[in-house]
């Protein structure tokens, strides 16, 4: 828990708690499915991509070769036998091969047939004119065994190779026992080649085909519901136990979260309460001049164990919980004092307060902001609230946001935008909102110098400032160059370290004297 969290913690009760977890926990067993269905899928196209690769793979060596034997020797001469019985002895796969013409085997690698047998009505009608290849399983007319039948057309002459099925079933069921995953190879007419599973009329789950772009045959792969369940079971112990302890890690940082808001709005509470927040002052200085004409007071917390606090450690949370009203109605209070005792020096002043547009268009605080004015005469005139353009103005009830400004605008205070040129206020809204000051945002400031299409931005929004009759303020001036360029835009005032730093008030009086005059 960070350090400056030291007042009484509120975590979640133990029921939030155990409505937080099982909630986190459903969601983790959902995102859970998810993960078990893109894993079934990229199994299932895994294994499909690496069936394919290697039969493709194997029949590519084969048509070469072929085409190789074809090129080289005559049909069924003496050196064409010899090298396609090379590619059966080298060849795991292939039992035989025959040469057919005319539907008659006319030799092969173990046959040189002066008898012409003529294939079987089964084997002739597959045959087709059109076909460069052909894929088929069947029982071997000469061997009487089953196999699988790829064969190639060179000419008028067909190679048919016959393929061990007991071999390719072998593996393929091989494969699928040790992935759990279903496979099979098929003709491009769907008849079935060879597969890892019986299916029995069962359904196929996050099925991948790949159809060869050459070859007529194609690779499925895919789940049985039984598989389905076996995948299930070997990934489901550890993924509950990551879904558990992510759920457990989430509600406890959660949990941590809400002691920690809890800590910090307590001690919001507890800074108001002993007026431990603080304005530092940062000078507005006149462009040309050089002469600073008025501040900025920008919030700090004077914590009594981390001394001076960022405002980017709590503003948030103050803002969410409202408890930003009555810290600033505080600044403004003491800023009062502080103001008189200013403008005793005799010198020109103002100060410009941080709001917010949704402080304004609420009633309540302008009410209270005005109570203040009337009590403190001196805040009346020389006080001008500024609120971000970031602040998104869709969400803000216009008419309230006009009223509250109009009623405190009465009572003499100035209204300026500031971080112009980064938010959300279109010209009509500029318009409506009738700000008197426009404080120019300070990546426009740092960029202007360097690239000219910044310059050309930051030139056009002078001109709209000056077309809106508005006073404009270059922010975050860091340098003599950047303070030049504001100058021969002519923008009215600068602010930045190039001119100071924020400071505690009483340093800021004491070089207020120096350099007022």
């Amino acid at each position: 828990m960070p350090p400056i969290l030291i007042g009484a913690t509120k975590a979640m009760t133990k029921k939030n708690t155990y409505f937080i977890f099982m909630l986190t926990f459903l969601f983790g067993c959902v995102t859970l499915l998810f993960y078990f269905e893109s894993l079934a899928k990229e199994e299932s196209e895994s294994t499909a991509d690496e069936l394919f690769s290697i039969i493709e793979t194997h029949f590519l060596e084969l048509d070469s070769r072929l085409a190789t034997v074809d090129r080289l020797y005559p049909v069924c001469s003496a050196e064409s036998i010899k090298a396609l019985e090379a590619m059966t002895f080298n060849s795991s796969l292939t039992e035989e091969i025959s040469v057919i013409k005319n539907h008659h085997f006319i030799c092969g690698d173990r046959l040189v047939a002066a008898d012409n047998i003529l294939m079987n009505t089964e084997h002739r009608n597959q045959l087709l004119p059109e076909s460069q290849y052909v894929m088929y399983r069947a029982v071997s007319q000469r061997r009487q065994i089953e196999g699988i039948f790829f064969m190639i057309r060179h000419g008028e002459t067909w190679y048919r190779m016959l393929l061990e099925s007991r071999y390719l079933d072998f593996w393929f069921r091989g494969l699928g026992q040790h992935r759990t995953i279903f496979s099979m190879v098929t003709n491009k007419d769907g008849a079935l080649l060879s597969r890892s599973h019986p299916l029995n009329n069962e359904k196929i789950y996050y099925q991948t085909t790949i159809t060869s772009p050459r070859f007529p045959y194609a690779v499925t792969t895919g789940y049985t519901r039984e598989m389905l369940a076996h995948l299930a079971l070997s990934v489901l112990p550890f993924s509950l136990f990551i879904v558990t302890i992510c759920s457990l890690l989430f509600t406890s940082l959660l949990n941590h979260y809400f002691t920690w808001r809890d800590s910090l709005l307590a001690e919001i509470k507890r800074g108001i309460e002993q007026e431990e927040f603080c304005a530092y002052y940062q000078p507005i200085v006149d462009a040309a001049s050089g002469i600073w004409m008025g501040a900025e007071l920008l919030l700090r917390w004077r914590h009594p164990v981390r001394n001076i606090v960022s405002p980017l450690e709590f503003i948030h949370a103050a803002e969410q919980s409202g408890q930003i009203n009555d810290i600033t109605l505080q600044l403004i209070e003491r800023a009062a004092a502080q103001k008189m005792e200013v403008m005793a020096l005799g010198k020109p002043f103002y100060l410009s307060i941080n709001v917010t547009a949704s402080m304004i268009a609420n009633e309540n605080f302008v009410n209270a902001v005005s109570c203040l004015i009337k009590q403190y005469p001196v805040l009346s005139h020389g006080i001008v609230m500024e609120f971000s353009e970031r602040d998104n103005f869709s969400n803000t009830d216009i008419p309230s946001l006009l009223s509250g400004m109009q009623q405190l605008r009465d009572l003499g205070i100035r209204w300026a935008l500031d971080d112009f040129g980064t938010g959300y206020a279109g010209l009509s809204t500029l318009q409506a909102l009738s700000f008197d000051i426009l404080k120019i945002d300070r990546s426009f400031v740092a960029a202007s110098v360097t690239d000219s299409v910044t310059q050309s931005i930051l030139g056009n929004m002078a001109e709209m400032g000056h077309r809106l009759d508005c006073s404009l303020v270059a922010e975050g001036v860091e340098n003599s160059a950047q303070a030049q360029q504001v100058l021969d835009l002519d923008i009215d005032y600068c602010q930045g370290f190039y001119y100071a730093k924020p400071m505690p008030y009483s340093r800021f009086v004491a070089k207020f004297k120096i350099y007022s005059a």
